[in-house]
């Protein structure tokens, strides 16, 4: 089972990944 921190921290890393995607995508339109 996985540790309900350790989900959490997966969680928020995604989120923040996620922000930096789309960060990403709209300073560089392609």
């Amino acid at each position: 089972m996985a540790a309900p921190a350790r989900v959490a921290a997966a969680k928020a890393n995604t989120t923040v990944n996620i922000r930096k995607y789309l960060i990403f995508m709209h300073s560089y339109p392609v």
